[in-house]
């Protein structure tokens, strides 16, 4: 993430928090944090998971484990997000059993974005955070 996506980021979500206590409207700062999850999505982990989440990104074929369809997560978990997990399993600080999630061979993405100078671990948190916002947006029935 470039220095300039990270200030927009706070700079809009700053701004955000104004509009939203001054309006009453809750949903505008998980917007901003959807918007901020596409875009760390799309940079991060398109190229594996792919631009829709469906594990076919333009790396997929060369790894030897098949990325998930992350778009499947709710369905596999009895229709409910289990955003805790989600937020575990990206950021690697969750010790969970996969079982039929199979093996760990993404990025440990926590450590990733803490060690991103932009970020730091507090921008580390909130990057996951926006991440599961994303992908909970875009989970398939």
């Amino acid at each position: 993430m470039t220095t300039m996506s990270v200030w927009k980021f706070w700079s809009v979500s700053l701004l955000t928090g104004a509009l939203v206590t001054a309006a009453g409207h809750v949903n505008a700062a998980d917007k901003v944090s959807v918007a901020w999850g596409k875009e760390l999505f799309q940079t991060n982990c398109a190229s594996c998971h792919g631009d829709a989440g469906s594990g076919n990104g333009p790396v997929a074929n060369s790894l030897k484990t098949q990325p998930s369809d992350v778009t499947l997560i709710s369905k596999t978990h009895e229709g409910h997000f289990p955003r805790d997990w989600v937020e575990g399993f990206i950021d690697g600080s969750a010790t969970m059993k996969l079982g039929s999630h199979g093996k760990r061979d993404m990025p440990v993405w926590g450590r990733v974005f803490a060690q991103n100078g932009d970020l730091g671990p507090a921008g580390a948190k909130a990057a996951i955070s926006a991440l599961a916002d994303y992908i909970e947006t875009i989970q398939k029935p």
